[in-house]
């Protein structure tokens, strides 16, 4: 039309992107039995209502089953309104750069905003079919839903689409005798506010321009500036913006920006959200890492043994889960002693006073006894073991000194062959988010006077990530990641240097009164 032909596909794109969110709709109901749930996926089609409900009442003798013809849904355009009240500048241009031709741009001018009714029609045999159907779809409008669509690829423009939901009713087209086909529907009915674009055009990007300019505090205009003997004024004037290194470029300058991706605590990846312009070359920088800092905690201890561990300080910048040290008891090694019974000059049992401290297995009781064998009085001993349980010794058994009289015994039990660390408490943490989010004790020790210190690892240093930029057309397309630094635990800012803003001196020229710019290509 008016000299274009075009083709974007718009309004076709609109009808596949409305079928397509109801293209997955399922519903579970319970086989004859109850024993099982059955999952049917309920198609959508393309069509009007009445041809619709015409078909499902096409099979008179009901011999086809039902469930291979309900739940069923279709959906229509039905209606194309001008929505004057979305009108954007007529003038206003869409602008990309002619990968086929670097030195042409290809634009369109603002899209016309339409709005486009659709009506999605949910066939059904039963009442729960319908509101098993009609309850997946409702939470999603609120009353709209809004998704993206890539409408002109080659301008690369993606647009937010509302979907608004007007209506939700229900008809019950039963009529007749009892042979006849019932089918429930509900009917919904939407507006899709959408934009319809008129044809991509393609234009030359201008290289070349003259400017002439003057001094006006020494000449009304540049006609008297010609030809004067005025001193040199070039120096007074800053051109900005569109060179880059000496050469002319097209468009005003503009920031590229990028968003970053972790993997594990390290940059993994950058997007481009926005390429910039009049770029030759460009740097990136990525922001530090938090700083480091070592998570505390401390200690509680009951019957002593540690039962608790309570984290003072989380801490920051924690890659994997450090180490925790739980300080030894402070008592030291203690030998268990006892105390010899003697009944009617028998030894009736050895009792014992202090189980002492760590020892890791049974021990050695000496009793030394005198005895009175016919008169003569004179000492013996015999060996019994010293029971252990859980670091201490718990009984002493009974020495043998057969028929002898005794007249009085002592014993010593050996030296225990552990020491504190043997009864250390232990546990392991836990991080989330770079901090130290939980402690688990795994080993409550023992032998525990008083609370002892916790020691967590500290985080290993971190490295602020870094990266090089690709640029081309004069564009920032890409950011390679150089090295990944480590210590994040959230995405760092990406922050990409400025483009060129300054007029090369070089292309300034002049006499001694006025001067005029070259941009060259």
């Amino acid at each position: 039309m008016l000299g274009h032909t075009f083709y974007h596909g718009t309004i076709r794109k609109y009808v596949i992107l409305f079928g397509t969110l109801f293209n997955e709709l399922y519903i579970n109901r319970p086989d004859p039995t109850h024993n099982r749930t059955l999952t049917y996926k309920v198609p959508i089609a393309y069509a009007p209502r009445d041809k619709m409900l015409a078909r499902l009442t096409a099979d008179p003798d009901l011999r086809r089953q039902p469930a291979i013809v309900l739940p069923r849904m279709s959906f229509e355009l039905v209606n194309t309104t001008y929505a004057a009240e979305r009108k954007l500048t007529t003038i206003t241009r869409n602008v990309a750069i002619n990968t086929e031709n670097p030195d042409q741009l290809k634009y369109g001018y603002a899209p016309v905003p339409y709005d486009f009714d659709f009506e999605l029609n949910v066939y059904v045999k039963n009442t729960d079919d319908g509101t098993r159907i009609i309850e997946q779809i409702l939470p999603f409008f609120t009353p709209e839903w809004t998704p993206s669509v890539n409408l002109i690829p080659e301008l690369d423009i993606v647009q937010d689409i509302p979907i608004v939901l007007k209506s939700v009713r229900s008809e019950d087209t039963y009529e007749g005798s009892f042979e006849e086909r019932r089918a429930l529907t509900w009917i919904l009915e939407f507006t899709m506010k959408g934009y319809i674009y008129g044809p991509t055009r393609k234009g030359e990007i201008i290289k070349l321009a003259n400017t002439n300019f003057f001094d006006t505090s020494a000449f009304d205009d540049i006609d008297t500036a010609v030809g004067s003997s005025n001193a040199d004024v070039i120096a007074n004037f800053t051109i900005i913006p569109g060179f880059a290194n000496g050469a002319a470029v097209a468009g005003n300058p503009s920031t590229a920006t990028g968003t970053s991706t972790l993997s594990g605590d390290g940059v993994a990846s950058v997007t481009i959200t926005s390429k910039g312009y009049n770029y030759s070359t460009a740097n990136v920088t990525f922001s530090a890492p938090p700083t480091a800092q070592t998570a505390t905690a401390t200690s509680t201890i009951s019957s002593n043994v540690v039962v608790g561990l309570g984290i003072s300080t989380y801490g920051s910048a924690y890659t994997s889960a450090p180490a925790v040290t739980i300080a030894p008891p402070s008592a030291a090694a203690e030998a268990a002693t006892g105390t010899v019974t003697v009944e009617s000059s028998t030894i009736t049992g050895v009792v014992v006073s202090s189980g002492g401290r760590y020892y890791l297995a049974n021990g050695v009781a000496t009793t030394t006894a005198e005895v009175n064998v016919g008169g003569s009085f004179g000492f013996a001993t015999a060996n019994s073991v010293a029971v252990v349980a859980n670091g201490v010794v718990t009984s002493i058994g009974t020495p043998d000194f057969g028929s002898a009289n005794i007249v009085s015994a002592t014993v010593v039990v050996t030296n225990p062959t552990g020491n504190s660390s043997n009864f250390q408490a232990t546990a392991t943490s836990t991080v989330t988010g770079g901090q130290v989010t939980l402690l688990s004790i795994t080993d409550g020790g023992l032998f525990y006077s008083s609370a002892p210190a916790v020691t967590i690892a500290a985080p290993s240093a971190a490295v602020t990530a870094t990266g090089t930029v690709t640029v081309a057309a004069n564009v920032v397309q890409e950011v390679v990641i150089t090295n990944t630094g480590t210590g994040y635990s959230t995405a760092p800012t990406v922050t990409i240097s400025d483009p060129v803003q300054s007029a090369n001196s070089s292309l300034i020229q002049g006499n001694t009164s006025y001067g005029y710019i070259i941009t060259r290509s």
